[in-house]
C-alpha cells in the first residue's frame, strides 16, 4: 500500500523536492544527550486553490546521534507523511505554513540508561509536524524552500521532538499553469 502511494505520487505529482535537514532533539532521556543530526526527503506534490497551495506526499530518513557515543546510540527514524501548505499570500510563493500527519513506519532510539545497559526502542508511530518557511520565486524549473520545522513522533515507550531546519530544491514535472 505504501508502494502504491508513492507510485500515484510520482506519476501524479506536478512537484518533487529534494529535502535536507538539520535538527535537534527537544525531549532527550535523562541520560542521552544529543548533538545536531540530519535528515533526507522526497516530497511530491500538487497544486491546489489556484496555484497557491499544496497537497503533498513526503517520505524520507532522520538520524541523530548521541554525544558521548555517536556510532553506537542515536535515534533514526523512516517517516511517510501528508501535508498541506497554505501560502499566507495566496500567490504560491512567499511565507507558508505546513501542517503534516503521518507514521513512523520503521525507527529506533538507542541509548545507555543509568544502570549502563543497552536500550532500545522501536520508534513506529504516528507523526505530526508543523513548518513554517518561505517559497523563493520560481527560477526555471527549479525553485527553493526554507523552512524551521517542529516534529513529534509518538511510539509505545514515549516520544521524540525534533525542531529543524530545511532547505528544499523543487523540481517541476510540469507547468503550474491549468
Amino acid at each position: 500500500m505504501r508502494l502504491l502511494l508513492l507510485l500515484v505520487a510520482v506519476l501524479f505529482g506536478y512537484n518533487a523536492n529534494a529535502q535536507i535537514e538539520v535538527l535537534t532533539v527537544l525531549n532527550p532521556k535523562p541520560e542521552s544527550k544529543y548533538i545536531v543530526g540530519f535528515g533526507a526527503m522526497l516530497k511530491f506534490g500538487v497544486p491546489v486553490l489556484e496555484k497557491a497551495d499544496e497537497i503533498n506526499i513526503e517520505v524520507g530518513v532522520k538520524f541523530i546521534p548521541e554525544i558521548e557515543y555517536p556510532d553506537s546510540y542515536g535515534i533514526a527514524y523512516v517517516p511517510v507523511k501528508l501535508g498541506y501548505r497554505y501560502t499566507l499570500d495566496r500567490s504560491g510563493t512567499g511565507f507558508y505554513a505546513e501542517p503534516q500527519l503521518g507514521y513512523s513506519v520503521y525507527g529506533a532510539r538507542s541509548y545507555q540508561n543509568m544502570d549502563g545497559a543497552d536500550v532500545d526502542e522501536i520508534i513506529k508511530g504516528p507523526i505530526s509536524g508543523l513548518s513554517f518557511g518561505y517559497l523563493f520565486p520560481s527560477e526555471k524549473i527549479v525553485q527553493l524552500d526554507l523552512s524551521l520545522r517542529y516534529e513529534n513522533v509518538f511510539y509505545k515507550q514515549g516520544s521524540v521532538h525534533t525542531i529543524g531546519l530545511r532547505l528544499s530544491s523543487h523540481f517541476r514535472f510540469k507547468n503550474r499553469d491549468y
